[in-house]
């Protein structure tokens, strides 16, 4: 008989006092497990804490300070998982999770002890060995694409084979952490099944206007492609998902598009693509099909994307499939900089794209990470050079990152194994968090935690300054927007979120209804 299983999707946890605006979104990865869980005949049993506790403010303490804990806390995971599971699944994206791991994986094992407990996402893949000796009650970690790794674990439990041969898991032997050898990625993704978001509250997500970007009406998360072919040192994608980059067929991902839209009114899509639009043959077949049908919908990509397809056609292409919001990821423009990011960028192509895009009524956001290894003060005036053009050129957002080394990453293994990362302490493990304060010290020798906090915020006064400056109409718009509830820029998104973080914090609830914003139309 199938093994009966459950899906945990954590709680948001966010810092107080920061720069740190997200709240979670749906959760997509999850979703596809589901999805394929499914299909191979199982009946997965969903607990999604943030979804369903949405409305649930807690804190949990840290060394570093409390954090706000959006969703079901602890001893509402424990209470609501049903009695039974063979198998608890949990997603692990972020590495300032650990410590609520830490504290809740006890706590679910001494009430179901018999129940294995799996972990699988972005930090699970990049860390395991790490997880295996700090979490006792993890029985394995999937590396990697989930969907046919977990399916493979669950037939050789329930056929008593044992471990050994399954791909892309990480496990103890003897107490010690071993991996096997990563399964071949999936090349015909559109054979994936699509997300059990039938399983999840979806309709909370909605009403509470949980998403990855701007708030454009009804949102849902959605991936066009799988895998990045390009190695940035600061990334995890290369360990995750490897350097295959597959696109998904037009035609078949409208049918999601559509199926979507029928089912729960969506009315905008946030891309989670690790290089979203990276093939300009793909954003003409993806333009055809959206105008063949007659599709009307936003959609927008968060997490920013290369430039080397993005020239003046396909900028104009995706803006009439619908494109409104998307961040260009420049990181750096010193090109000593970004030759150790291996970042193959060109500052140059890419500010040229950035002019281009600005001719249409885009929203262009751009990307930098400050604080790498090896950058100088030469780097930083560069940078601010940088910004003060993109300001004057007219793109509407700034986003300025400090280098955080993401497990998995290429400068996650080196500074580990140059010992300069350590789990013991808050410092690391809440950096993403805390990096904005100057509570967690900076893992680069050049400058000091206090210098790059300050030439952080240096650089976004300078750049919404100007900005404001050179068009002043800009800020009229931003107040205009705030008054009515309206977002078309991060900046908006950042407000609208840091005001419902402080109503939170005084024990007030404020999550207003998703925003109806005009659907595009056909050009």
């Amino acid at each position: 008989m199938p093994l009966n299983v459950g899906l945990l999707n954590l709680p948001c946890l966010m810092a107080r006092k920061t720069l740190s605006y997200f709240e979670g979104a749906p959760p997509l990865g999850l979703a596809y497990i589901a999805g394929s869980l499914r299909a191979a005949g199982y009946t997965p049993v969903v607990l999604d804490a943030l979804g369903e506790g949405c409305d649930r403010y807690s804190l949990f303490p840290s060394l570093k300070g409390d954090l706000l804990v959006q969703g079901y806390g602890i001893d509402d995971i424990v209470d609501r998982l049903p009695e039974g599971l063979d198998v608890l699944g949990i997603g692990h994206l972020f590495l300032h999770e650990l410590r609520f791991l830490q504290a809740l994986l006890p706590r679910l094992k001494a009430r179901f002890p018999d129940t294995a407990i799996v972990l699988g996402g972005e930090t699970a893949t990049g860390m395991w060995d790490e997880l295996l000796r700090m979490l006792p009650e993890v029985t394995a970690c999937i590396l990697g694409e989930g969907e046919q790794a977990f399916l493979a674990l669950l037939r050789s439990w329930e056929r008593g084979t044992g471990l050994a041969q399954v791909s892309s898991l990480a496990y103890r032997v003897d107490g010690v952490p071993r991996q096997n050898a990563r399964a071949a990625r999936a090349r015909d993704i559109d054979a994936i099944p699509w997300p059990a978001w039938d399983l999840f509250p979806v309709e909370r997500y909605l009403e509470a206007g949980i998403r990855s970007g701007v708030n454009r009406g009804r949102s849902m998360p959605l991936l066009t492609s799988r895998g990045c072919p390009f190695t940035c040192a600061f990334c995890s994608a290369p360990t995750m998902w490897g350097t295959t980059y597959v696109g998904r067929d037009p035609a078949m991902l409208l049918d999601e598009i559509e199926s979507l839209m029928r089912r729960y009114q969506v009315t905008n899509f946030d891309l989670r693509d690790l290089s979203a639009a990276l093939s300009k043959g793909w954003i003409r077949r993806f333009h055809a099909e959206v105008m063949s049908r007659g599709a009307r919908f936003t959609w927008q990509i968060p997490q920013g994307t290369r430039s080397e397809s993005l020239d003046g056609e396909s900028l104009r292409l995706m803006y009439e499939a619908g494109c409104r919001n998307f961040g260009y990821a420049l990181e750096s423009t010193s090109p000593a900089v970004i030759t150790r990011m291996r970042k193959k960028v060109v500052p140059a192509r890419l500010m040229a794209s950035v002019r281009e895009a600005l001719r249409l009524p885009l929203h262009v956001e751009i990307f930098f990470i400050i604080g790498y290894p090896g950058e100088t003060t030469a780097d930083h005036l560069s940078y601010l050079r940088a910004i003060v053009r993109l300001a004057w050129m007219g793109a509407q957002a700034l986003s300025v990152m400090q280098f955080n080394p993401y497990p998995g990453s290429a400068d996650f293994f080196r500074l580990r194994d140059e010992g300069r990362i350590d789990f013991a302490d808050d410092d690391y493990v809440y950096s993403s968090l805390f990096r904005t304060t100057g509570q967690s010290p900076s893992v680069q020798s050049h400058f000091s935690t206090r210098h790059l906090v300050v030439f952080q915020y240096l650089c976004l006064v300078l750049f919404w300054g100007l900005q404001f400056l050179f068009r002043p109409w800009r800020l009229a718009r931003l107040v205009w927007n705030l008054l009515n509830v309206r977002e078309e820029t991060i900046l908006e998104q950042f407000l609208v979120v840091k005001t419902r973080q402080w109503l939170r914090l005084r024990g007030k609830r404020q999550a207003p209804p998703p925003l109806a914003h005009e659907l595009p139309t056909a050009p």
